[in-house]
């Protein structure tokens, strides 16, 4: 396994730092690839199955209701050396070609994770019928919710998306969160409608890195379910103490000088360009990484994988750009199938991550 990836993965310092939440923070030896969780957890929080308003459900506005932390049904095992992932961000139902297949940003990030050796946590919400087996080997804690998140999504010869929201699930609220789980190695915000508000997460989790996928933040739900992008304003202190975001060529329409704004705020971002590769903004300094060449199958969850496999990059100490090129190789695997059946195999990105090139 070349490059700097064998030494992240097998435990060798590399003595590589950067910056997360103010400290300086060194590869550690630890094996990513040791671990493998054995049993599934699930919460149930049955007083945030009530339905939420309309405009909360479109819009993933935060509950005013505190609700009680979830009660653990089920436990996972996994090594101690894993580093401990925590993703939090509903789960989906996509429509395609007439069935209806587990996704979300959550789902694939999870998964991919997974894969390259974390112990994952999941806070996401869900219906009833929403599959658990999809869910099978992470750390769930699931709010009941009356129905799951669903998406129609069609995607053009060029690769840009069309999506419609079929139903919705109220946000998430991090009163949710156990307690056990407000420490992690890292952090990954993965909204698809707005759902997860960002600084109340952040504050309410300690975490190396915290990462923060852009694109459940700037949709917004026409009254036909058509997904749309109105222009996202933010306040900077809404990302204080995001140390990486995500953007792809479908988050920034309509939405102007977004990556410039994102960067002025967050020491790493990540706009990625399908099988172009990726730019990365580092405060103010821009870089180029390309793309793993494969044959692509279906583009969803690239961006997802991509970003949860950079993230967690970042955590063990890499530098952003090669953490980028660990990101693209396990995004060039889950391009290989349809939906997530390629997910458990992308533990072979720290392979094919040497052949990213750096495009400058």
């Amino acid at each position: 396994m070349p490059g700097p990836w064998a030494s992240w993965l097998s435990g060798a310092a590399t003595g590589a730092t950067i910056e997360l939440q103010g400290e300086a923070v060194s590869a550690e030896a630890a094996s990513f690839f040791d671990s493998t969780p054995t049993a599934e957890l699930t919460a149930v929080h049955p007083e945030r199955s009530e339905a939420a308003p309309a405009a909360e459900r479109s819009r993933g506005t935060r509950s005013t209701t505190s609700p009680r932390p979830p009660k653990l049904v089920r436990m996972s095992r996994s090594r101690p050396s894993a580093p401990v992932a925590l993703v939090c961000g509903h789960v989906t139902l996509d429509r395609a070609a007439g069935a209806l297949v587990p996704g979300g940003a959550a789902y694939y990030a999870g998964h991919a994770l997974r894969a390259l050796g974390a112990r994952v946590r999941v806070l996401a919400g869900a219906g009833a019928d929403f599959p658990p087996a999809a869910l099978a080997g992470l750390d769930v804690a699931l709010v009941p919710a009356p129905r799951t998140t669903v998406f129609e999504n069609v995607h053009a010869p060029d690769g840009a998306r069309a999506q419609r929201v079929l139903a919705a699930a109220p946000a998430l609220d991090p009163a949710s969160l156990p307690e056990a789980w407000r420490s992690a190695d890292l952090l990954f915000l993965a909204p698809v409608l707005g759902e997860v508000a960002p600084d109340r997460f952040r504050a309410a989790v300690r975490a190396r890195a915290v990462g923060l996928g852009v694109q459940g933040l700037v949709r917004a739900v026409a009254p036909d379910g058509a997904v749309h992008q109105p222009r996202w304003e933010f306040d900077p202190a809404l990302l204080a103490g995001v140390d990486a975001a995500f953007v792809g060529e479908d988050d920034v329409r309509g939405q102007g000088d977004l990556v410039a704004r994102l960067a002025a705020s967050v020491p790493v971002v990540a706009f990625t360009h399908g099988r172009a590769g990726c730019e990365l903004v580092l405060r103010g300094r821009t870089r180029r990484v390309g793309a793993y060449p494969t044959r692509e199958v279906d583009p969803t969850g690239a961006g997802d994988v991509f970003a949860a496999a950079m993230l967690l990059a970042l955590s063990r100490g890499a530098d952003p750009v090669d953490a980028a090129r660990l990101g693209a190789a396990a995004a060039s695997v889950v391009v290989e199938g349809v939906g997530g059946e390629a997910l458990p195999r992308v533990g072979e990105a720290p392979g094919r991550a040497a052949r990213v090139p750096v495009l400058d």
